[in-house]
């Protein structure tokens, strides 16, 4: 139905048609491939349990979008840390499958201006399931006030551990934590690569011979071969495997 504004000008009628508002929402694409990520900052049992929110939201989202969900990239790291390995492989996965990144807020992709802007100007499209219809400009707004509401928690720390140290003598932190993480990634690496060495061979003569990732999934959990982590194979776990071998070799 077509709106009207009359206008009397000297005694006679003027019809000027007024368009009928259309609805700033953008509406989430439906059938498409989406790449899910989640984050936590610390791995408190309490936040083993928001990670298991946030994946279960994330597929219910893209189920009721009738899309196709590749995979959730998780990572536990904070908000504020620019060394985000998961988000960016999450962002190039994206990239290279021409998929959607969706995420259940924010937040979990930074709680910074700075953080937010580099991803809406990486050209890969994103959706926060608790506000689908946000444009580029309520994501800007939104990054703002996600970066004071991170000042605010840590100035609230800090005042925290400075009452702690003042009344009860508490001690924080030690000098040789760098040292420690440090030691701790080398010998993560280093297991990883030790546990995989005697599988990658198979499972490369395998997909050599012309089999899918499926089909090798299948062939290892026949074998009831775990992965590194204690669970099944996936077609993702394949995937990986055979991905993380070929920039080992490089």
């Amino acid at each position: 139905m077509q709106l009207f504004l009359v206008s009397r000008v000297y005694s006679t009628s003027v019809k000027i048609p007024l368009e009928r508002p259309r609805s700033a929402c953008k509406q989430a694409p439906v059938n498409k491939n989406y790449i899910g990520y989640a984050r936590v900052s610390t791995d408190l049992i309490r936040q083993g349990v928001s990670m298991d929110n946030q994946q279960v939201v994330i597929r219910n989202f893209v189920a009721h979008l009738n899309g196709t969900l590749l995979e959730i990239i998780t990572e536990e790291v904070s908000g504020q840390d620019d060394a985000r390995e998961g988000l960016e492989r999450a962002i190039q996965l994206c990239k290279k499958t021409g998929s959607i990144l969706v995420v259940s807020t924010l937040s979990r992709l930074g709680r910074s201006v700075r953080k937010i802007q580099n991803i809406l100007d990486s050209e890969v499209e994103f959706i926060c399931v608790d506000f689908p219809q946000g444009t580029r400009m309520h994501y800007q707004m939104l990054a703002v006030f996600a970066e004071y509401e991170a000042k605010c928690i840590g100035e609230r720390v800090s005042r925290c551990i400075q009452h702690l140290k003042t009344t009860q003598g508490r001690v924080f932190g030690s000098k040789k934590i760098k040292d420690v993480q440090k030691k701790g990634v080398e010998g993560n690496r280093k297991a990883a690569m030790a546990y995989n060495q005697d599988i990658v061979p198979m499972v490369q003569g395998l997909r050599s011979n012309g089999s899918t990732l499926t089909q090798i999934a299948q062939r290892l959990n026949s074998l009831r071969i775990k992965t590194r982590y204690n669970k099944e194979w996936s077609c993702t776990a394949v995937w990986r495997l055979l991905n993380h071998s070929q920039v080992t070799t490089n």
